[in-house]
This record gives C-alpha cells, sequence and structure tokens, in this order.
C-alpha cells in the first residue's frame, strides 16, 4: 500500500516545479498607416472572388 500510494504522489507531482510563467504580454504596438484613397485598380483589371478568397485575375501571358 505504501509504495503505491509513494507511486502516485511521484506521477500526481512529476515536473510540478518545472512550469514557469508564459512570456510577458507586450503591449500592443500601434503603427500609423498610410491613408489608402490613393489607391485604385485599373479599369481593367478583372477581379476573381470565390471560396479561396479575392484576387486579381491572371493575364492571358501569364
Amino acid at each position: 500500500s505504501d509504495n503505491t500510494t509513494r507511486t502516485w504522489k511521484q506521477i500526481i507531482y512529476f515536473n510540478s516545479g518545472a512550469r514557469t510563467a508564459g512570456p510577458a504580454k507586450k503591449a500592443p504596438v500601434t503603427l500609423e498607416l498610410p491613408d489608402g484613397d490613393a489607391f485604385e485598380l485599373a479599369d481593367d483589371l478583372e477581379i476573381i472572388s470565390d471560396e479561396r478568397g479575392v484576387r486579381i485575375a491572371r493575364e492571358e501571358g501569364d
């Protein structure tokens, strides 16, 4: 009986002191982004939207 208790204590407390606190959380970084209003697509570009996302269609030569 004593061996069973000792064995379970070894299992339960195995590596119990090895746990350390996770890395400290860093403060979020604020970035200044450029204004996107100046971005325009050419009128002759074809946009494809499907289950994979949205993308510009390739030209015939690509």
